[in-house]
């Protein structure tokens, strides 16, 4: 079982500065802690077709991101299938997608954002709830530090 959030963004940049942006692991970090789920501190790796980028929380645990599609400009896809503790307890695997689309004043960037929970009884007592909550309010964050990036 899973959860899916999608979200819309409209951003003043164009849509290959928005695009090398997210695929800069060095930006990473503007991923914020939110409480329940931790920010990102650091990341390392390239955003290339087939490899992984690992990368580490505010609460100290190491995860990785497969690049599972490129299309420059347009999409990049990720599966977070090597999850650390404790988040392991409960997901299977995260798969967060980026849709790049020009628009007249920037960049339209859908997200679409999945949490495969381990079993349907994790899934239907803590994972939809708390976990789509929690996730839903850190998209939300992360999202309104790239609307502050790409408004300057």
């Amino acid at each position: 079982m899973s959860a899916v959030l999608e979200k819309n963004l409209e951003l003043n940049g164009q849509v290959d500065e928005v695009y090398q942006f997210i695929a800069d692991p060095a930006s990473w970090a503007l991923w914020p802690s939110t409480g329940k789920v931790p920010g990102i501190v650091s990341a390392s790796g390239r955003v290339v077709q087939g490899e992984y980028v690992k990368f580490k929380t505010t609460d100290g645990s190491e995860h990785e991101h497969f690049v599972a599609e490129l299309i420059p400009t347009q999409r990049i896809r990720l599966q977070l299938k090597k999850v650390g503790l404790p988040l392991a307890l409960f997901i299977a695997e995260i798969q967060d997608c980026f849709d790049f689309e020009p628009t007249e004043t920037g960049t339209r960037m859908r997200r679409r954002f999945e949490i495969r929970f381990r079993s349907n009884v994790i899934a239907e007592t803590i994972g939809r709830a708390l976990f789509t909550q929690h996730f839903s309010q850190a998209l939300d964050a992360h999202h309104s530090r790239l609307v502050e990036k790409f408004s300057k």
